[in-house]
């Protein structure tokens, strides 16, 4: 019972004397905020003085709701995580529906904007025929959580005015046995969106030109800026000008697609 009446009387005390306001002072006897911590000595603190913000080493599987809006974690990756999320403080922005980054000095002069997707193979065989085959992206770097791959497509993750940028390279392999391999005259890469073409499209023509049944190759460069939509695919397909035997084609540089989020 004596215990009970102490603590009663301490939350008495936390009160603030018009009855409306509550305060609770740490190191302090006078708060003057609603929270209001001090440091025992300001002077020469010791390693204990401080705020300890709750330590995660991953993200809710269950968002927040309204009623936790603005509340703080410091996340930090687990030592073999692939996360692309920088470690430091987070919160919880109810209306975007996301932990937002609160920005560090050691961040400042990251780009938070761009997001780079890479893929290095062809999803299919180049076969006989010169129909467009696909370059699934396996890798990306961002620091947005909201950009994604699925089914090796780049999800869009916010709506607005994009820069988008695409280098690539093929290779035509050496067989001089078949005199079939030098009709393979040119490559055309084109960037889709959710499996259509854009409007106007987006083309890279590589010339691929030899008499004889030689190794060539051939790069591309696309760009331009397009409005697109949060929860776009964007997607790259490859075809040929016309045959060349089956799997004499291959990738030789990575097709790296560069998108950056303007406004």
């Amino acid at each position: 019972m004596r215990n009970l009446v102490v603590c009663l009387i301490v939350f008495l005390v936390s009160l603030d004397i018009t009855g409306q306001t509550i305060k609770t002072g740490v190191g302090t006897d006078l708060p003057l905020a609603v929270l209001d911590v001090r440091a025992i000595d300001p002077i020469s603190p010791d390693n204990s003085t401080g705020v300890s913000i709750p330590k995660v080493f991953n993200f809710p599987v269950v968002d927040p709701i309204v009623d936790q809006n603005g509340m703080l974690i410091f996340y930090e990756k687990e030592p073999l995580s692939t996360d692309t999320k920088l470690d430091g403080f987070y919160y919880w922005d109810n209306p975007a529906g996301n932990w937002e980054y609160i920005m560090q000095s050691k961040s400042i002069k990251l780009d938070f904007s761009k997001t780079i997707a890479m893929g290095s193979v062809f999803d299919n065989t180049m076969g006989t025929g010169s129909g467009p085959v696909k370059t699934s992206f396996t890798e990306m770097d961002n620091l947005d959580p909201d950009y994604s791959l699925n089914n090796g497509d780049v999800i869009v993750g916010k709506s607005g005015l994009h820069l988008i940028y695409l280098t690539a390279g093929v290779t035509k392999k050496q067989r001089p046995t078949d005199p079939q391999e030098n009709i393979a005259e040119s490559f055309t890469l084109e960037i889709l969106v959710n499996g259509t073409t854009f409007s106007p499209s987006f083309v890279s023509i590589g010339a691929n030109p030899s008499t004889l049944n030689n190794e060539r190759s051939t790069t591309f460069t696309v760009s331009a800026l397009e409005t697109l939509s949060a929860g776009d695919a964007l997607s790259v397909e490859t075809a040929r000008s016309s045959a060349t035997s089956t799997n004499e084609v291959e990738v030789s540089s990575p097709y790296t697609l560069t998108l950056i989020y303007l406004e």
